[in-house]
């Protein structure tokens, strides 16, 4: 649950990237990030959104991959991925950086490993969605916390206030354009 959400506000993608970044975090530290003793205690430790950096618990996950989990941790949904793409693309790039030589055979060691008794198969027809997104994703900086205007809304915006300008000038003179 996002803080957002705990409020009862409404939602987008960036609420379900923020519990995608609860179960990273977990996973990571093995701990329970907002679990409190009772239900409003937990939901009260997620409005307050105090996230120990991962660090705290291990020592050998990347400033990179930390910075990720924290993006998607921020307290304002603005601060966060704006769509999973985004997020899987710095996945993608950090997991391309720190292990080049990584592929979907050594993931199925590591589960069958991990698993033992189950068999875990991957179909050789299927593609390799994850290698194909490591195939094209820039090893350039992780994407930037601060995402600009769409144009079209910069164009709206600039039409928008034309419209008043015109508008002022007409009913009032304000500008003294002299264009009606």
């Amino acid at each position: 649950m996002s803080p957002e959400q705990s409020y009862g506000e409404v939602l987008d993608q960036r609420s379900d990237l923020f519990s995608v970044g609860v179960v990273l975090y977990e996973l990571l530290t093995d701990q329970r990030l907002f679990l409190r003793d009772n239900e409003q205690a937990t939901i009260d430790a997620v409005r307050e959104c105090n996230v120990p950096p991962i660090d705290k618990y291990r020592d050998d996950v990347s400033k990179q991959f930390n910075k990720v989990v924290a993006r998607s941790l921020a307290e304002d949904s603005k601060d966060r991925y704006p769509d999973a793409p985004s997020l899987a693309d710095d996945l993608a790039r950090i997991l391309k950086n720190e292990y080049p030589n990584s592929s979907r055979a050594d993931v199925q060691k590591f589960l069958s490993h991990l698993f033992q008794g189950q068999n875990f198969q991957l179909n050789g027809d299927t593609p390799d969605i994850p290698q194909k997104r490591l195939e094209n994703v820039s090893q350039k900086k992780v994407t930037a916390a601060i995402e600009g205007f769409p144009p079209l809304y910069l164009f709206m915006l600039f039409l928008i206030l034309v419209g008043i300008i015109l508008a002022a000038d007409y009913f009032f003179g304000f500008f003294h354009l002299n264009l009606f």
